[in-house]
């Protein structure tokens, strides 16, 4: 483009380029418009002029503003000059409007306007490459990025078909093109079109890098030069993206941007249709959108919406349209689904449930990469629904197989590629594991048969409990396994339940607990007894609420200031309403007065007994005398090893100093092990102050008189003694209850610790009390063990400081609060530690009412 240096054009020409390299584009775009008008009736200056201006706004990334001047320039000559046009077909392309690019580059070259340059040719492949990329033609998108690679000469433009060409290959699901083109797109320059911040975020995704995905399209949103009316795919992969890594709250928040960009979207009518089955607003329509990813999901829309016969037609129709392993495996899945629910809805289900399976079975084996671990887990969640509904063992083995591999998916290829261990957490709250998925399947079948179904969610609870600490308890040691019914054997189920409460007194019950994603449940069984309920809750905001009421007792001084306030107990009220109690004990006989909680996950640290379920009333500490077992499974064999450490031989250890009265025992670690090792105390009280081990459950610690570098007895030196002869373990120690998760469940810490290592219950706080509330606590629970059962026995004790019996300081603020003692936690064996017969643990019992008198 030659210019005259002085003249009008050329002088605009000059100032729009400075305005440019400045930054300043509105004035850049000002000085070429001015440029165009002056260069007049010069039809040759004035086009180059347009194509100029355009491909600067467009260096500029101001594609809203290049689209509009495109317009305007190509709308004044129409059909428009080819270099304008081949720049408005690439502008469509770079916002994300692969459709609009694809028949601007068709309609130039079916206009006659002339041949195309080498360039030219090779620019609007490109465009046609990218567009049928967008609708999973591999093989079309690949022959156009070849053509348009072997017309260019220029090393920079060759460079982005290069570029093209990965990511292509990445969309194939072959996991090495993907981490290539991932690692290529990263070490480069940061992308600056929508359309490339949406191609990085796509293979961020198909990588199972959902927070790194939401942190480009974020980048993308935060530019002032993506105009409205390009937000549309943008918005809508974000939504996506949100929702897969389990934020609810955060995806419904995006609901009315998505539908604001949906409707300034080039294409209103379909984008709008797609936000719609996005967010789950309306049932399906017509299906305007070609792409294969978007109609399977259409399809499966119609299987949820039981339009069973419009969703044949479509899988019909896309059968033969499947070619790459996604594609495959996600018409696969479709299929199995509707195969499955006509297997639940029809008669000849047994045919329909042996074609689910073939389907299913076929999607988990067409999606092996790495980057289709998300169809291969759904397609392992519904094989692992469908294995259920056959009803013989093999079955309920294949069914728990496929739900635990699908959650081992979840940890190991989905939360963790994620950035921060908080996302990782809360999206394994959002999802299903094995247990999950048995609890969920039982509870349907008990909303579809009623109660002949209720023994089976109880063995469904009670699997998801306790099993790595199992093989430590049973007789058979780490290799015993626990014999369960599976989850259709409805028979086995009544026989395992009525057998493992046989023995259970009449006033005892044991509480099962497991929580969902979306429900808490709860089985309280005993002998004759089973109540149960379901309570909707979601699980994440359950955990965070249980981490909100933790944090008050993560420093002694902020528990009296929050105990003060009311804050703890407007935390642990939040905590009790989730859960709701009161919907199971509010239905139990009178004469239950004694609970075994069989509690986990996220329901570990709450602390039950300090829960007013009503609100008012009494805490449930004190209206009932409260246990802890791992699992009910583990009841028995604890109970059979209290019988064998029965006796009121007692055993005190206490260091000197720090507050605490008085002097017991050899109190060095090596005393409290030759205290252990001489295998004759019944009855073991350890009065120290400990610390736990927030970065190792097994590195908590009390605090001893030194014998060697610090005398510290941690909870894996407890665990390595011989506690084969203590009935009773009392920790008085703070913070000796509190436990790590390792795992899903397990906890681990000074009670798992003693347990372990042969006591038969535990003893231990939860949080950090006062020595001048333990100290009398801990006294009067051991005389109360003289005569009374463990649980019964701590439950009066507690019930004594409450009344004000103990002589606790006048000082001491809110003494009855359950803040003071609902921390005392018995795990175990919750049965007599004493030897005694009836007629003298009576004679114990008149003599300490005579004592108080």
């Amino acid at each position: 483009m030659r210019i005259e240096a002085g003249s009008p054009v050329g002088q605009a020409v000059l100032r729009g380029r400075r305005c440019f390299a400045s930054g300043d584009v509105r004035g850049g775009d000002e000085a070429y418009r001015q440029a165009v008008r002056s260069a007049g009736a010069d039809a040759r200056l004035g086009s180059e002029l347009r194509e100029d201006h355009v491909t600067r706004l467009m260096a500029c990334r101001e594609f809203g503003l290049a689209a509009a001047r495109c317009e305007e320039y190509v709308n004044g000559a129409r059909p428009g000059p080819v270099p304008l046009r081949v720049l408005r077909a690439e502008i469509h392309s770079a916002v994300g409007d692969h459709r609009r690019a694809a028949a601007e580059a068709e309609a130039v070259r079916t206009a006659g306007a002339g041949p195309l340059s080498p360039e030219e040719d090779a620019r609007l492949h490109r465009v046609q490459g990218l567009a049928a990329a967008d609708l999973d033609d591999h093989g079309l998108a690949g022959l156009h990025l070849l053509k348009a690679r072997s017309l260019l000469d220029d090393p920079e433009r060759a460079a982005r078909i290069d570029d093209d060409l990965r990511h292509l290959a990445a969309r194939a699901d072959h996991d090495a093109a993907a981490d290539e083109a991932v690692r290529h797109a990263l070490s480069g320059d940061p992308p600056e079109t929508v359309a490339e911040h949406l191609r990085l975020a796509t293979d961020l995704r198909r990588q199972a890098r959902y927070q790194e995905a939401i942190a480009v399209l974020i980048r993308c949103l935060a530019r002032s030069e993506i105009a409205p009316g390009f937000r549309w795919p943008v918005m809508h992969e974000l939504a996506q993206l949100v929702r897969a890594v389990g934020q609810g709250r955060a995806f419904e928040r995006l609901r009315p941007l998505v539908e604001d960009a949906a409707r300034e979207w080039a294409e209103p009518a379909e984008a709008s249709e797609e936000a719609a089955r996005l967010f789950g607003a309306e049932s399906p329509g017509e299906v305007r959108s070609t792409r294969f990813t978007v109609r399977i999901a259409h399809a499966r829309a119609f299987i949820g919406d039981e339009r069973l016969d419009q969703a044949e037609r479509l899988l019909v129709e896309l059968r033969d349209r499947a070619s790459t392993p996604r594609e495959v495996s996600l018409w696969h899945l479709a299929a199995g689904e509707l195969e499955f629910t006509r297997s639940l809805t029809a008669f000849g289900g047994n045919s329909f449930l042996d074609d689910a399976l073939g389907h299913l079975a076929r999607a988990v084996q067409h999606a092996s990469a790495v980057s289709l671990a998300d169809v291969r887990i759904r397609a392992l969640r519904l094989l692992g629904r469908a294995f259920a509904e056959v009803g013989t063992a093999a079955a309920d083995d294949r069914c728990v197989e496929c739900w635990a591999e699908a959650h081992r998916l979840e940890e190991q290829h989905i939360a963790a590629r994620q950035v921060t261990d908080r996302l990782r957490v809360e999206m394994l709250h959002t999802v299903l594991d094995e247990h999950d998925e048995r609890v969920r399947v039982a509870d349907q079948a008990v909303d579809a048969h009623g109660g002949e179904r209720a023994a089976v969610l109880a063995v469904a609870m009670e699997a998801a409990r306790g099993a790595a600490i199992l093989g430590r308890i049973l007789p058979g040691g780490a290799e015993a396994v626990r014999d369960l019914p599976g989850p259709s054997d409805v028979r086995g189920a009544w026989r395992w339940l009525k057998g493992i409460t046989a023995d259970l007194p009449r006033t005892r019950a044991a509480w099962l607990i497991h929580c969902t994603p979306d429900h808490v449940h709860h089985a309280v069984v005993g002998r004759g007894l089973l109540v149960q309920a379901r309570v909707a809750c979601d699980r994440r905001e359950l955990a965070a609420a249980v981490e909100a009421l933790s944090a008050c007792w993560a420093d002694e001084s902020l528990l009296e200031l929050l105990v003060a306030s009311g804050d703890f107990d407007e935390q642990l009220a939040r905590v009790t309403a989730m859960i709701r109690p009161a919907a199971v004990l509010d239905a139990l006989p009178p004469r239950v007065r004694r609970i075994a909680l069989v509690s986990g996950g996220v329901l570990a640290d709450v602390p039950f007994g300090a829960m007013r379920p009503g609100g008012e009333g009494e805490p449930l500490g004190l209206r009932f005398a409260l246990s802890d077992l791992p699992c009910l499974s583990a009841r028995l064999p604890l109970h059979l090893r209290s019988r064998r450490l029965r006796g009121d031989e007692r055993h005190l250890i206490r260091p000197p100093g720090e507050g605490l009265p008085g002097r017991g025992g050899d109190a060095t670690p090596a005393g409290v092990r030759a205290a252990f090792a001489a295998n004759r105390y019944r009855l073991v009280r350890i009065d120290a102050h400990g610390e736990y081990g927030h970065r190792d459950a097994d590195d908590s610690y009390l605090r001893l008189m030194p014998e060697g570098p610090d005398g510290h007895l941690r909870a894996r030196d407890l665990r390595d003694m011989d506690l084969g002869g203590c009935g009773t373990l009392v920790l008085g120690a703070c913070e000796s209850g509190m436990a790590g998760r390792v795992g899903r469940d397990e906890r681990l810490g000074f009670v798992r610790a003693g347990l372990t290592a042969g006591a038969a219950s535990v003893i231990a706080a939860r949080w950090k009390a006062p020595a001048v509330v333990a100290m009398p606590l801990l006294d009067r629970f051991e005389a109360y063990l003289r005569h009374l059962p463990r649980d019964v026995a701590l439950q009066r004790a507690q019930r004594d400081f409450c009344e004000g019996a103990l002589g606790v300081p006048e000082d001491l603020r809110l003494p009855g609060h359950p803040a003071r003692w609902a921390c005392w936690t018995l795990y175990g064996d919750a049965g007599l530690q004493t030897g005694a017969g009836l007629v003298r643990r009576k004679l114990r019992e008149i003599a300490m009412r005579g004592d108080d008198g």
